[in-house]
């Protein structure tokens, strides 16, 4: 994808469920979107599905939104980017869920505020943006929908402005390592630790030097390239 992301795309060949397939997935997932009529049915005539691989990037800041993304499977990053480039990680998008920022920079016609990375092999459901406003008007059920994505992530934001401002920093790496390993399912996490201070919005070396003490502990095992799970439960 280059630069870009694939939200700045204009157009995409995708096709990889049809919209019956698309259909089923949505009422499986969001179940909210499956108790109003036919608005499944209707998103799904107008999106296109897409296999995303890890790393790849879905969004970056400044980005036109070109597209609302419906996770079906796989965990998505969303962070906040300064100018230097550096990411501090605001929360995931797990299955079953879309984007708040994206739906609301969408509704405003902004540019986007965020980037997001997928985290594993994820499927998304990919809505063209302009099918937003239909669905506002033609279905309420949409601003329910809308409206929980948005009250999740003011959840996840407070509780991240709580470990920030009340949680010392080792605690919060203790925590930001069990949830990687639990959406991992794996004793192994593959991440730098240059990755994780972007994530925590601090140094490597304080990163690298905290490690070393949970290591010390006999919570984690620092491998090349990888962390192993030992005693973090």
């Amino acid at each position: 994808m280059g630069k870009h992301s694939i939200f700045w795309i204009d157009q995409i060949t995708l096709g990889l469920m049809n919209q019956q397939d698309i259909a089923q997935h949505l009422r499986q997932k969001f179940p909210l979107l499956s108790q109003s009529g036919d608005i499944v049915q209707n998103i799904a005539a107008h999106s296109k599905s897409m296999d995303l691989a890890t790393g790849q990037v879905l969004l970056h800041t400044g980005d036109t939104i070109n597209y609302i993304p419906f996770l079906v499977s796989g965990i998505i990053k969303v962070a906040r980017t300064d100018d230097d480039g550096h990411e501090m990680l605001l929360y995931y998008i797990h299955p079953g869920e879309s984007c708040a920022f994206t739906l609301s920079a969408s509704l405003k016609r902004e540019k986007s505020k965020i980037k997001a990375i997928v985290q594993m092999p994820s499927t998304v459901v990919l809505l063209p943006a302009e099918v937003n406003w239909q669905l506002a008007r033609q279905y309420p059920v949409w601003y329910d929908f809308v409206l929980d994505a948005y009250g999740k992530r003011f959840e996840e934001l407070l509780g991240l402005v709580e470990e920030i401002g009340f949680k010392h920093l080792d605690q919060r790496l203790e925590t930001y390592l069990r949830e990687k390993f639990k959406m991992g399912a794996t004793l192994f996490i593959h991440l730098s630790h240059q990755e994780i201070a972007d994530d925590l919005g601090t140094a490597r070396v304080v990163i690298s030097r905290m490690l070393k003490q949970l290591e010390n502990r006999g919570m984690v095992e620092l491998m090349r390239g990888k962390i192993k799970n030992k005693g973090l439960m």
